[in-house]
């Protein structure tokens, strides 16, 4: 695995799952319209998160009749701030509940699971895109950002995913979004029939910037984006 830079050693794991999941169910593994789970919710974030950590183990059905049309089993994140000031406690319950209700935790996309998160006092954040850090409230912006997409293969593969402030981009712009209290949602995707999302287990790791602690967070101007994959089995 490759180490995270050096001024970012210090990852803290914030929430993970263990739990495989098949997205799309056996049962409608040849359904036509794009599935969504909502795999994990973080605790919520610590004040001036500089750096985020994915670590995601999973695998698609390991073949496709035409890979130009691209990657159609992929992972998104989204950001959740909360309206009540208690804040929501147990989010391990919420997800077993969900777990235990499968129309529940899968649906077609993540806007579909507003009125589930709404119940528990949670709500979308809108993620701006780059160059564009104050959208307008009249045109929300995008709610998910793409963390990861599966390979065509069918042995489990470990996606490491890091996130920087001061590297750039678009990443470095749904950083700057982060506030204390908020949380990480992690979205297993798929769409059209015969791609499949296996998942084995996610995991989330932030990296504080010491200096925010004194200060207000401040908006960066960068982020960047690794992933190595590793073979580690067959389900």
């Amino acid at each position: 695995m490759t180490s995270p830079p050096e001024s970012h050693r210090n990852f803290h794991p914030h929430g993970s799952r263990s739990e495989i999941l098949l997205l799309p169910p056996r049962s409608e593994i040849m359904t036509s319209h794009p599935w969504t789970a909502m795999y994990l919710i973080s605790p919520p974030l610590p004040r001036g998160v500089s750096a985020v950590q994915f670590n995601i183990t999973s695998h698609d059905q390991g073949w496709c009749s035409d890979r130009s049309q691209g990657i159609w089993s992929w992972f998104d994140v989204s950001i959740l701030c909360s309206e009540r000031d208690g804040d929501v406690d147990d989010t391990s319950s919420f997800l077993s509940d969900l777990s235990d209700n499968p129309s529940s935790y899968l649906k077609p996309k993540p806007e579909d699971f507003r009125q589930v998160l709404q119940d528990q006092g949670l709500h979308f954040k809108d993620i701006p895109k780059e160059g564009n850090p104050d959208p307008d409230p009249a045109r929300p912006g995008a709610i998910a950002k793409r963390v990861a997409s599966n390979k065509i293969q069918r042995s489990w593969q470990q996606h490491v995913v890091f996130w920087r402030v001061e590297d750039g981009g678009e990443e470095a712009e749904f950083l700057s979004c982060l506030e204390e209290g908020d949380r990480l949602v992690v979205w297993a995707r798929t769409q059209f029939p015969g791609w499949i999302n296996c998942v084995k287990d996610v995991e989330i790791k932030v990296s504080v910037d010491e200096m925010a602690l004194d200060t207000l967070p401040a908006s960066g101007d960068g982020s960047e984006t690794r992933q190595e994959d590793t073979v580690d089995g067959v389900l």
